[in-house]
């Protein structure tokens, strides 16, 4: 079988051997020891290591695209901590929000029962307190009617012998109790 070459086939077929001299000598002049070639072989790289513009412009793309993607990732992971962290922080403030509400509707029902409890113990000792000053008002006008009627003179005789005897009206500095019945 017999191989046919045009033109452009041998352009690069030469073009090929002279890419593989210039190698060549790239690497035998700019040979490192300590990193291999001059075409970074071993995956080291120093500042006078010849790129091209080529290299250098893919190089700085790959570069732009993995910073952004590395932005991008963090944006992302900062976003999902934030959504994470306001989850957990709305679930414990609606928890206490909760607890909020249950302590305010127990505090409403114990200040009721103690305005109740407090309306009821002042009727009660109003109504009590009633019974108590009527009672002593009724056993204070029977002791000063007792007394005008037993010790205090009910005629008094005047002062010379002319005159007459006057009849004196009893004093009471009690006021009038009306369930009382006063003694006169």
């Amino acid at each position: 079988m017999a191989v046919n070459f045009t033109a452009a086939d041998r352009v690069g077929v030469v073009g090929g051997y002279i890419g593989g001299i210039s190698a060549l000598l790239n690497g035998m002049l700019f040979n490192n020891p300590n990193c291999g070639t001059a075409y970074n072989m071993n995956g080291c790289c120093s500042e006078n290591t010849p790129v091209s513009r080529f290299e250098l412009e893919q190089e700085q793309k790959i570069m732009e695209l993995t910073s952004r993607n590395s932005l991008l990732e963090s944006e992302n992971n900062t976003e999902t901590k934030m959504l994470t962290m306001y989850q957990y922080m709305d679930q414990r403030l609606n928890a206490i929000d909760n607890k909020v509400n249950q302590v305010a509707a127990a505090q409403a029902v114990t200040n009721q029962k103690l305005t109740d409890d407090m309306a009821f113990i002042r009727n009660d000792f109003d109504n009590k307190l009633s019974a108590e000053s009527q009672a002593r008002c009724c056993a204070d006008n029977s002791i000063v009617n007792y007394a005008n009627a037993t010790f205090y003179a009910k005629l008094v005789a005047g002062v010379t012998p002319t005159q007459t005897t006057t009849p004196q009206a009893t004093y009471n500095p009690i006021p009038s109790c009306s369930p009382c019945q006063q003694y006169t």
